[in-house]
């Protein structure tokens, strides 16, 4: 099952949108992402937009390895407040 699909959208005043839609995070959704994101910005992508409506979670380290693919490097994504 694909959790990752693309497609391309064009805005007014902005270009080319890739959409990149992940219906659940999995072990495999980062590699899945920046496989994405390579392949829209070889379209002609010059922004993205990650639809995650309806996602209803998924494994925790999906998430943040993809979070990590938009973020500062060293910085946390997640912490535990006990």
């Amino acid at each position: 099952v694909t959790s990752v699909k693309t497609y391309m959208s064009e805005k007014a005043g902005v270009g080319k949108v890739g959409v990149i839609r992940i219906k659940s995070f999995s072990g495999t959704t980062a590699d899945s992402v920046k496989k994405a994101i390579e392949d829209l910005k070889k379209k002609g992508a010059v922004a993205f937009v990650l639809d995650v409506r309806n996602n209803p979670g998924g494994l925790l380290p999906g998430g943040i390895d993809t979070a990590s693919l938009f973020l500062d490097a060293n910085k946390p994504v997640v912490f535990e407040v006990n």
